[in-house]
């Protein structure tokens, strides 16, 4: 296990539960009914690792995961975590939503209506996956975190289809609403750009990239 994972493993059991927050349930939600949660499991058919987490109270609830182990409710309050079938090659039935950069190790996107889509990160720029969408106008919002201060610039749409605006929340943290208007856009994949440009240091700037790709379907078929 990397010294990465220890530390948000330790985070998560430090920090309060996020009880109320609706990506929160929503995780939970999953979680209750997975074949992979040590609740819904018979003791005759767990580990000797899995009963002695059960047996000292090890995770709250008792309830932890049997794909990766980790405590179910200290796991889904840990908005960089996925899914623990990801650990196992299968795909997660929930996913990150906060993803770290590649090129600036320091920032981070956070997903503030994964009811819209998924974020990850490509080999420079952060991506926003809507997957299969029928609507004209998709309104969603993300976060942008560097825990080295973030001091934006300014920011830019690739095209006239995007409206953009940013709030400041504090001198690390900003948060940007958004409107992409699909009106003008073809059936199949589509691909957007929106750039946020920030100081990074010595009144130097440095860009990031946020791809939008919606898929767009035609629902009068």
């Amino acid at each position: 296990m990397s010294l990465k994972k220890v530390k948000t493993i330790a985070k998560a059991f430090i920090n309060p539960l996020p009880e109320g927050e609706k990506w929160y349930e929503d995780r939970l939600k999953i979680c209750k009914t997975c074949p992979k949660n040590s609740a819904n499991v018979e003791d005759n058919e767990l580990s000797f690792v899995d009963k002695a987490k059960i047996a000292t109270n090890f995770c709250d609830n008792g309830n932890h995961c049997l794909a990766c182990g980790c405590c179910i409710e200290r796991k889904a309050a840990t908005k960089t975590e996925q899914c623990g079938l990801g650990e196992i090659g299968k795909e997660p039935k929930w996913p990150a939503l906060e993803v770290p950069g590649v090129v600036d190790k320091n920032l981070s996107i956070v997903n503030l209506t994964p009811e819209m889509g998924e974020v990850s990160v490509g080999t420079r720029e952060f991506i926003y996956d809507f997957g299969d969408r029928f609507e004209n106008k998709l309104s969603f919002s993300f976060q942008l975190h560097r825990t080295r201060g973030l001091d934006v610039k300014s920011h830019n749409a690739s095209c006239g289809c995007t409206v953009a605006d940013m709030v400041t929340v504090d001198d690390k943290t900003a948060n940007f609403s958004l409107d992409i208007s699909t009106l003008s856009f073809k059936e199949g994949l589509n691909t957007r750009t929106f750039t946020v440009t920030y100081f990074e240091r010595d009144s130097k700037t440095r860009d990031i990239q946020i791809v939008f790709k919606i898929t767009k379907g035609n629902d009068k078929k």
